[in-house]
């Protein structure tokens, strides 16, 4: 009876291996369904030209021997190519593909398009191109009392207590009061 049992157990365990790596091997394979949904959020959310970002993935059997370049190359070859199409159609205003992150910027005149990137086979997602803007730094107060200490001052000012416990002899050598420093 014990050993019926363990067949059994052993039995379904090596079938939810088996279809657990059909399951994920299937998942990546079909990565290009992108929810229209995701789409339609880019195209609610700006008026056209649509800016957006691309991230793709390279799903050949020589990915793990390619360099990140090479899989960045074979991965935006169909999508490069289209986006050239449709640049000359006039539906795609300008593209750029950065192979360090294996995604394309792209500005999108026809939402058509977007849906149709979305579809190929190494895209993983299409998400709006996030603009970062430049925060000028707030300009300090000035005062003269504060500006311009140098060690040398500070050391004059704490009355012989040096900060950390250092003295500074020269440019070239720091002493611990008590111990030198080679």
């Amino acid at each position: 009876m014990r050993n019926i049992f363990r067949k059994w157990i052993s039995g379904i365990l090596v079938m939810l291996l088996i279809l657990g790596n059909v399951a994920y091997t299937g998942a990546f394979s079909s990565y290009a369904a992108i929810e229209e949904s995701e789409i339609a959020k880019i195209i609610g959310e700006q008026k056209g030209p649509y800016d957006v970002m691309i991230r793709l993935d390279y799903f050949g059997a020589d990915k793990d021997a390619l360099s990140r370049k090479e899989k960045a190359e074979r991965a935006q070859k169909e999508l490069l190519a289209y986006l050239s199409e449709e640049k000359e159609n006039g539906n795609v205003e300008k593209y750029e593909a950065f192979y360090i992150a294996n995604g394309v910027h792209a500005v999108v005149e026809k939402a058509e398009v977007l849906y149709e990137i979305a579809k190929q086979e190494n895209v993983i997602a299409v998400t709006p191109n996030q603009r970062i803007k430049l925060i000028r730094p707030v300009e300090e107060e000035k005062n003269p009392g504060r500006k311009g200490k140098s060690l040398s001052r500070m050391k004059e000012e704490s009355s012989g207590a040096f900060p950390w416990c250092m003295e500074i002899k020269s440019g070239k050598n720091i002493r611990l009061p008590g111990r030198a420093l080679p």
